[in-house]
């Protein structure tokens, strides 16, 4: 939909909203630090009232950070807001859980991300869909992992399966956390070839 969108506001939650939109409110309405958050985002969003605006509130994780900045509903007369997040629900907002790649949308993935590799084998690209259960960060973190050359396609499954986490959505009902096992070999690579970058990372994230 880039075509119908005259402006793609893209606001990612983890660096702070407060401080994105208080940019945004100098590039667009010349506003300065200054001003409350309340009248920031009324300057804002009369700025756009008229506009095709595409709003994104990417991976918001405490739904309470996101209050101050909602739009009212007669700014986006033209234009949609989305939040990504991994909460089944946020404030009143409507819900839309994401599936996990279909079998085809997996084998595609993987084709044109290992490119450049002289051949890929079926049996091999279904074993890795099936370990990281077709959800699609996991995968992408997998082949990111795999393009690396830190092991091959048909290894990858089984250094998965030896550093597999689990997280307990009910008592009788464990699910394999397929994003933090794949995140976790990364970081563990991380920590072994440039140690310094990882305790960095740490530090950042406090």
């Amino acid at each position: 939909h880039q075509g119908y969108y005259q402006r793609i506001l893209w606001i990612y939650a983890e660096i702070g909203i407060d401080v994105q939109m208080r940019e945004l409110g100098r590039v667009l309405c010349g506003i300065e630090d200054d001003v409350s958050i309340a009248i920031l985002m009324q300057r804002i969003y009369q700025k756009i009232a008229n506009e095709k605006v595409l709003i994104v509130f990417d991976n918001v994780d405490d739904p309470e950070s996101l209050t101050a900045f909602l739009p009212p509903e007669e700014a986006l007369r033209y234009g949609h807001l989305i939040t990504t997040h991994r909460l089944m629900k946020v404030l009143a907002l409507p819900v839309f859980q994401l599936e996990g790649f279909t079998p085809e949308e997996g084998m595609l993935c993987i084709q044109k991300r290992l490119k450049n590799q002289s051949s890929i084998s079926v049996d091999e690209a279904s074993q890795l869909l099936n370990a990281v259960e077709n959800h699609p960060l996991a995968l992408a973190q997998a082949l990111a992992y795999i393009s690396r050359g830190h092991c091959t396609l048909a290894e990858y499954p089984k250094h998965f399966y030896l550093h597999q986490l689990r997280s307990h959505a009910s008592i009788d009902e464990p699910t394999l956390d397929t994003v933090r096992t794949s995140l976790m070999m990364s970081l563990l690579q991380l920590r072994k070839k440039q140690p310094q970058a990882l305790s960095l990372l740490q530090n950042c994230i406090g």
